[in-house]
């Protein structure tokens, strides 16, 4: 019963870090392409995308402290 409990929890596990993981990426492109076309943006996209990416960025954040709280609770 103890094994089957550990698999559903790595389980868990992977189904929650891996679109975090892909996020970051995605976040990370998306930080690559707003300092790469600063200036081709204009001045109210510019605001706009770095609005969004900052956005995107706090999300991600939230997610990886919030996996680690339900890790070290014991939820996953």
């Amino acid at each position: 019963m103890f094994q089957v409990d550990n698999k559903k929890k790595l389980g868990l596990r992977i189904a929650w870090i891996v679109p975090q993981v892909f996020l970051s990426l995605l976040d990370t492109a998306f930080l690559i392409f707003l300092v790469l076309e600063w200036e081709n943006l204009g001045p109210t996209r510019d605001f706009f995308y770095g609005l969004l990416w900052l956005l995107l960025t706090a999300v991600i954040i939230y997610g990886f402290i919030k996996i680690g709280s339900w890790i070290k609770e014991g939820k996953m």
